[in-house]
């Protein structure tokens, strides 16, 4: 049974994940457990937001989720073939200009959403 302790504990194990420091050649791993985080993250978030919603519009909010995170997926792989195709002190400077576009994305999305949900009255997530 998903409870709510149970989707903040998976919220912290993900973000734990995510400040793993390796000293020297772990790189990889780092990387590794960095991913692993992400992935342990994703799914209690997904629990949380849907289990926000009642019960009438919880396809139309999954849809969403799955519509955005797919966006977010193709958005990141053209970066990705844009950083990749450079060499050199180019493949920084276009690692930065890439980290930048995220950063702005991510600013526009906070901005949109304070602005539409500002004043909305948020109800108790519903008894699982």
């Amino acid at each position: 049974m998903v409870t709510p302790e149970s989707i903040k504990a998976g919220i912290e194990a993900g973000l734990a994940c995510q400040h793993v420091e390796v000293v020297g050649d772990g790189q990889h791993f780092q990387a590794l457990v960095v991913s692993a985080g992400m992935a342990i993250l994703v799914a209690p978030l997904t629990t949380a937001v849907l289990r926000a919603v009642d019960e009438h519009h919880v396809g139309t909010a999954s849809g969403l989720n799955s519509a955005v995170s797919r966006s977010g997926g193709l958005i990141v792989v053209a970066l990705l073939g844009a950083v990749l195709s450079k060499s050199g002190a180019a493949l920084i400077d276009a690692l930065h200009g890439a980290t930048l576009v995220g950063a702005g994305l991510a600013l526009v999305s906070a901005l949109t959403a304070f602005a539409t949900l500002g004043k909305a009255k948020l109800k108790p997530a519903r008894a699982p």
